[in-house]
């Protein structure tokens, strides 16, 4: 998966709700995990090829990675409970 969604290739400036997005602003693909005790986490790989990782479901909080790693990194660690 993580092969796939990083050779996503940026986008170009979108129009849209009568303002132009650029593709750093726009999700070019999205991954999501649902597991028990209602886990939702997954990632987003923005136009401009930025990837970060989140956790949650309607109230999304991005993961930081910590010294070192990448965002699937921090999105594995969070997944494991690590």
């Amino acid at each position: 998966m993580r092969a796939q969604l990083s050779q996503v290739d940026s986008l170009a400036p979108a129009r849209g709700l009568g303002r132009d997005y650029e593709p750093g602003e726009r999700i070019a693909a999205r991954a999501e995990i649902r597991g028990p005790s209602r886990l939702r986490a997954g990632a987003d790989v923005h136009g401009d090829g930025r990837v970060e990782a989140w956790t949650g479901w309607l109230r999304r909080s991005v993961l930081e990675p910590r010294d070192g790693e990448t965002p699937w990194d921090a999105l594995a660690r969070e997944v494991s409970g690590g």
